[in-house]
């Protein structure tokens, strides 16, 4: 009887492998090899090993915005901004710079911005912060849109010097120093520690 294989249990073998060996150390044969299955099979499930980055940051928008959902009905809605916008570092962290790194190379590759959140998440993200803007939470009444662009290249940009800089700070501490920043909250917020 053959066995089921599904993208998922290729996904996790995969990151097992490329956090044990880095991302440039595993090729798809050394997946395979860990899944048990051959070349052809992978290839059903997933284009590349670099597709299977991709992969990773599917499903994310879903989980945040039931985040985002609880904070709202609670008023947090700095915290909810929050929710949204670092879905992606936080997930980026876990995965860990090396990987991150061939992530972003990925996306520039294909002309895609590695922090775009998914249209829906995006559409949240703007109502929380007209709604901190409304509150008094948040003293930045710039036009919603391009706050949350502006977090957006934020977390790009500190992402990718973190990821091409060797992973030698804390991501989301200083996502979070830029996110309060630029923000400009009407009462102090704490800021992450490691």
């Amino acid at each position: 009887m053959k066995r089921k294989t599904s993208l998922a249990e290729i996904a996790d073998a995969a990151f097992r492998l490329f956090r044990e060996h880095g991302f440039d150390n595993v090729s798809v044969m050394d997946i395979c090899h860990e899944v048990g299955i051959t070349k052809p099979t992978f290839y059903k499930f997933a284009a590349s090993k670099d597709a299977l980055l991709s992969q990773y940051y599917q499903g994310a928008d879903e989980t945040v915005l039931q985040e985002m959902a609880s904070l709202d009905l609670a008023g947090s809605y700095i915290e909810e901004i929050w929710a949204g916008t670092s879905c992606i570092m936080k997930r980026s962290s876990e995965l860990g710079h090396d990987l991150y790194s061939h992530y972003v190379i990925r996306c520039l590759r294909s002309h895609t911005h590695p922090n775009t959140t998914g249209y829906e998440l995006q559409e949240h993200i703007e109502e929380a912060i007209r709604k901190a803007q409304k509150s008094g939470q948040i003293l930045n009444h710039s036009d919603p849109r391009k706050i949350w662009l502006s977090l957006t290249n934020l977390f790009l940009g500190t992402g990718c010097q973190w990821a091409f800089g060797g992973g030698e700070e804390n991501v989301l501490q200083q996502c979070r120093h830029g996110f309060l920043i630029t923000l400009r909250p009407a009462v102090a917020l704490p800021e992450l520690h490691s």
